[in-house]
Parts: structure tokens; sequence; C-alpha cells
């Protein structure tokens, strides 16, 4: 079918062009969300004020068909069981319906977020009535919180959970789908904080992940396997959604998985589901580069990394074997590698992404989690290249987008190539790590700094929310020595710097807003990368700290970091995306705080004699 013009909606163009055979494959689905609204809390609250009718033409002019939200299903779903659940049933129910009718008339469907059944608190009063449907108990890394899984092993809680589906399906009757995280992200299933024996000592962020002992206590759970327990939750989640509608879609998206203490846990529960539930698997986790004259895993989120890791691989050729439906799970705007520039401009390795996944035809992606999916060059080259219905080389995926989105002429297009060249082998050198990109000082360094002292070894905190920082790096390096993760960003930054000599001459050609908007966000990521590298170079003078050798090389550093935020500071002034960090929904930097830091790096710079006889005086950022 072909598609409806969407000329009007850009300054740039639509969807139609005569090089990009523009046919829509409506058995694909390519799922996307706003960046204005928090998964975690109030998402269907907001849902009307989000998804207004500019936002879905928006996200459909980019290529995608779906939107997802998240939000408790014992929020919205009432039952006969658990008189407890369901109290605010009828207003989010019609702001469901609503949302679905006005994502219809951008043929958009809704995607519901299922990660269920969830766990409750332990002092909650629902306990006192349904004693026996306690499963797992956990208590939460850094708090006081403790929970019992409602157990999804219990007749009562399955019951439920068949019932709820039915319920939501009959009377929603628009609604596209769902996807269901079964092992991970917050507590649901008995088994979903297992970790085998290999995974539990890893640490992010000065923080062992001991989320849950190894052992599993339930008593009912105990008694089966684990492919057994998440394959029937799956199971009994689509036969309550099928019986309601025939034609909803579910997605079972294997995160967690491969941790689960069990042999090919993959393998055994999709062996054991419905073969019309889609398998989503993430597309580069399982993957590996050699970084820095070693070889690394990737066992996140990856621009860097093209993939098809070798664990998708293995899960593709698994299900087109056995006729199961399967997608991937992947980022295309921006990942946790900077997660708070809105792009970065990785076109090279995006494109091997999507050309991979147009020639497997995958039924299914999800193409953003809860971060990086503002709406940008990356995003628009994704979506629109996933949605046409005929493949195209990589000379016609870079002309479209470039002439379509940002509004360039073919004739600066070798500078274009040249620009995404550079960063992509800058990108080589990124000291790329779990520990790193979740507890690592990339999403937040240009409003950082450490104080003129011995490091006291403060955990820094996750690098995904807004906290007080303190000081130890150590936990974060991933792998890596400081020295390395010091040589690597000063090679990227080289290769950068050049890249951005291309983009600039390409894009400050063009008169779009889409252009400026895409400079903005690659000169910003260099800024970023500039007091990473500040921030470790400045680490390794406070690690072998000495009162009265050591300032000269601080004040140094200082300075260098006081002429990297004054070139950030007029960018943020103009682009109010910038330093936003959409997966708490704050600002890990901004306008506000580069110039608090500005004005104590000038602080230490302009007063070192006095500072140096009593540092610990100073203000901390």
């Amino acid at each position: 079918m072909k598609t409806k013009s969407v000329d009007k909606l850009s300054p740039c163009g639509g969807i139609n062009s005569p090089e990009w055979e523009s046919f829509t494959r409506d058995s694909a689905i390519n799922i996307f969300r706003s960046w204005k609204s928090d998964c975690w809390q109030g998402d269907l609250q907001k849902a009307l004020r989000v998804y207004t009718d500019r936002e879905l033409a928006e996200i459909r002019e980019h290529g995608y068909n779906g939107i997802w939200l998240h939000q408790k299903l014992s929020d919205y779903t009432p039952s006969r069981l658990f008189a407890e659940f369901g109290t605010a049933r009828d207003r989010y129910l019609d702001v469901l319906d609503r949302l679905i009718q006005r994502a219809q008339r951008h043929n958009i469907g809704v995607y519901l977020y299922l990660l269920e059944p969830r766990a409750i608190e332990t002092n909650d009063p629902f306990w006192k009535n349904h004693t026996e449907l306690r499963g797992q108990f956990w208590k939460q890394p850094g708090s006081n919180r403790e929970y019992y899984a409602l157990c999804s092993s219990h007749p009562t809680v399955k019951q439920y959970l068949h019932d709820s589906m039915l319920q939501l399906t009959r009377q929603l009757s628009g609604l596209a789908g769902f996807f269901v995280i079964t092992a991970g992200e917050d507590f649901s299933t008995c088994i979903c904080k297992l970790w085998k024996r290999s995974h539990f000592q890893r640490v992010i962020a000065g923080q062992p992940l001991t989320e849950m002992e190894t052992d599993l206590s339930c008593p009912r759970c105990k008694a089966r396997t684990i492919p057994e327990i998440i394959s029937d939750l799956l199971n009994l989640l689509y036969d309550g959604i099928i019986s309601g509608n025939p034609g909803c879609k579910m997605l079972a998206w294997d995160w967690g998985w491969d941790r689960l203490p069990y042999q090919r846990a993959e393998v055994s529960i999709v062996k054991r589901i419905h073969k019309d539930i889609i398998f989503l698997s993430d597309f580069e986790i399982g993957g590996s580069r050699t970084i820095l004259g070693r070889k690394r895993p990737v066992n996140e989120y990856s621009l860097s990394y093209a993939g098809p890791s070798p664990r998708f691989l293995k899960h593709f050729r698994f299900s087109r074997k056995n006729g199961c439906r399967i997608g991937a799970k992947l980022q295309v705007g921006t990942t946790h590698e900077l997660a708070t520039v809105p792009n970065l401009p990785l076109i090279r390795s995006l494109y091997r992404k999507v050309a991979w996944a147009r020639a497997a035809g995958l039924d299914a992606v999800l193409a953003t989690w809860n971060m990086g999916n503002m709406r940008t060059l990356n995003t628009y080259a994704f979506g629109q290249s996933f949605a046409v219905s005929k493949l195209f080389n990589q000379h016609i995926f870079y002309h479209v987008i470039i002439r379509r989105y940002l509004g360039a002429r073919e004739s600066e297009l070798l500078l274009f190539m040249r620009a995404w060249k550079c960063f992509e082998k800058a990108m080589n050198y990124y000291p790329y790590s779990t520990p790193f990109i979740y507890g690592g000082p990339i999403n937040y360094a240009p409003a950082y700094w450490l104080m003129p002292r011995s490091i006291q070894g403060t955990p820094t905190g996750m690098s995904c929310d807004a906290r007080e920082r303190g000081d130890d790096l150590d936990s974060c390096r991933g792998g890596y020595t400081v020295e390395e993760i010091i040589h690597g960003f000063e090679m990227l930054i080289t290769h950068w710097q050049r890249g951005m000599f291309f983009y600039r001459h390409a894009l400050l050609k063009c008169r779009t807003v889409h252009a400026q908007e895409e400079y903005r966000s690659a000169l910003c990521a260099l800024c970023a990368f500039k007091s990473a590298l500040n921030v470790y170079r400045l680490y390794e003078v406070c690690l072998r700290w000495d009162a009265g050798k050591s300032w000269k090389a601080y004040r140094n550093l200082c300075e260098q970091e006081r002429d990297n935020c004054q070139t950030l500071l007029p960018i943020l002034k103009r682009d109010k995306r910038l330093g936003f960090h959409a997966e708490c929904q704050q600002f890990l930097f901004s306008e506000k705080l580069v110039k608090k830091k500005l004005a104590i790096l000038s602080g230490y710079i302009n007063n070192a004699c006095n500072l140096q006889k009593n540092p610990l005086k100073n203000s901390r950022l």
C-alpha cells in the first residue's frame, strides 16, 4: 500500500521520494516513543498531553508505526479476584481509548509494556488478605524497600493475569499489542532477579550487583525450571490477549535471560512459547569489539558496534528454523555511550544495522528504550529505511537522508561521508564496557569536577540519574586502566575534531532547523568527550595527590576545562535539548550547571595560592 505523503509536516520533505521507493511493510512492527514522558512515573497520566497529533505525526513521519507506554497492570485493570486492583480503571481506560483512536489517525499502533506480575512491598495491606500468594522475597539494593513477588506459578495469580489480558483487549479493541520483560528491570517474577554465578560479582558505580541471592526460595517456583516459569507466563498472557482480540500482538523480550542460572535459557524458553509470539532479542548484546588492543565484550546497547552479535544471530537462526517470529531490540538515536546528547551521528554503523534488519525480514523492531528517543537524523534514517519495502544501497541511503532530512545538496555528500567516517573511527577508541557506560562520568562530565585533594573513594552513582557525585572512578573502569581511558579519549577527540571540520562545512551550508540541531549535537558530544578526558586526567593527578607538587597540574587542567566549558556554554543556550537524560527526565548538565562549574574553575585558577593552603573549604559542584 502506498503511503500518503506527509511533505507538509517537514521543512525537508516527507516519506516519498523518487529514489526511495516508499511502500510501507504493514507486517513489520517498528516501535518508538516520545522523550517527553517518563515511562516509570505517570506515563498514562501524561499520555494525551504528550502524544498530541503533532507529536504522533512527527513519529510517523520518521517511519515508525508504533509507540509504547508503561503503567502497572493493577492500576488500570480491575479484578474479581483482587478488589485492591484497578481502582483507577475508568480514568486510565478512557485515556488509552482516546490515545488509541488518536494514534490510529496517524497509522500508529499503541503498545503497552508489561512487567508482570508486579511485586508488592512487604508492608502493603494486600498481603494481609493474600498471604498464600507470596513468592520470592527481595530487598532493593541501596534502600529499605522490601518486596514479595506475586508468584506467577500460583493458580490464582495465573487466573488474574489471564482475565486481565482478556478484559483489556476486549475493551480496547484497537490496542495494537504488548511487549513483555520477564527477567529484570523491576521485581516481577520470582526468578527475575536470579543471577548466574559468573555474573554475580560484577560491579557498577562502586556497588556490586548483588540484587538477589543466587538461590530460589519460593516453594512453588523451586519445583520448576526457569524456562517453564517464563514460557508458561508468556503463553498465559498471550492466550488472554488473543482470546480478547485475535489481532493483538505480543513481543517477548529476552532482556535478562542470558544471566539466569540456566544453560541456554533463551532457546529453551523460545521452544516452549506460542509460535505467534514475537521473540524480541537484543541486537548488540553478546558481541565483542577490539578496543585499545584487546577484545572487549559488548553487553549493552551500542551504536559504535554495528552488530548483529553472535548471540542475536544464534537466536535468529533458531527462530527461523523453528518457524518462530523474531524481532530486534536496539537503540538508534543515542545510547548510554553518551545519552545526554540527542544524537550520536554514527551513520555508517546505523546503515549496517538497518540493512541487515531489512535483508533478514525481521518481524519487529523496538527501536528505543526510555532514552535516546528524541527525533534526529538517526531516528529518521533508521525509521524511514526500515519502513520501505525495497532494498537500497548505501549511496541511496546517504543521499536520501541528507537531502530529505537535512536539506543538503548532493554535492555535499562527500563531506558528510568523510565526517561520518571520522566519527566512526573516533568511537573505535571509546572505552566501552558495561561498568563504564552505567557508572562512568560520560553523561554528566560537563557538570562534574574533582576537588583538589586525594581521592576519597566515595561512589559516583549511576550515570543515568541525577545525584551528588563522589570521586570513585576506579569501580567503573570496566577492565581498562586509567591510562588506557585517557589515551582512548585523546584518540577519540582527535578523530571527532577532524569529523567536525567536515561536518561544519557540510551542515552550515544547509538552511534547515534539522541541520543546525545535528551540528550542535555533534559539537556538544565533542565537548562532553573533552570533559570526560579532563576528568580522568584530573583523577590521575588526585590519585597521586601531593599538596606541594600537584597544584600546577591541577590548575592547568582547570584552565583546559574552563576553555572547553566556555565553548559549550553558547551551544547550551541555543539548544535546550542538550544535557537532558530521558531515562531520569532530568538535565545532567545544562547552561546553569556549566555556569556554576565555570565559576568554581575560575575560583581554582584565580585563587590557587589560597586554595593550596586550605583546599577543602572550596565549594563543590
